[in-house]
């Protein structure tokens, strides 16, 4: 679920003409809530509990990216128009998933359309400022010579 939640929130993010990519992350379900917008580094929180549920995932994802160009237009948050736009959002993507059927069968060559996943899994952190250090301390190190003098 965490690649269709990514390419949701992309797709989402791209149509919402917002910048940069949003990150989708995860959190253990609370019971209180299903999503959460950072809205100061760009990232989709998503509870786990929708994992297992498709239409209610692609719901959060729309909700959640209403309330970034909320944010971006400086408005004030409003949780029905969100709730609407989400519902939206679900018929949007299903004509969108539709579209890229179409065209893979059209075009002879795939059967069904297909999205390039680079490695790495959204749980990673997409930049490691330490790496370098982390890296320098499992390389094995020398033994270190011995002098008459020590």
């Amino acid at each position: 679920m965490t690649t269709l939640a990514q390419a949701a929130a992309s797709f989402a993010w791209k149509r919402a003409r917002l910048p940069g990519v949003p990150f989708v992350r995860w959190f253990a379900a609370d019971g209180a809530r299903l999503g959460q917008l950072d809205e100061a580094k760009g990232e989709i929180w998503l509870s786990t509990e929708l994992a297992d549920n498709k239409t209610e995932l692609l719901r959060t994802v729309g909700h959640e990216v209403f309330h970034a160009t909320q944010h971006r237009d400086h408005a004030l948050f409003n949780e029905k128009s969100a709730t609407y736009a989400g519902d939206r959002f679900l018929e949007v993507w299903d004509e969108h998933i539709a579209d890229l059927h179409a065209k893979a069968a059209a075009s002879g060559v795939a059967r069904e359309p297909f999205q390039r996943y680079f490695a790495g899994s959204a749980f990673d952190a997409p930049f490691d400022p330490l790496a370098d250090l982390k890296l320098e301390s499992r390389r094995p190190h020398a033994a270190r010579a011995r002098y008459a003098y020590e």
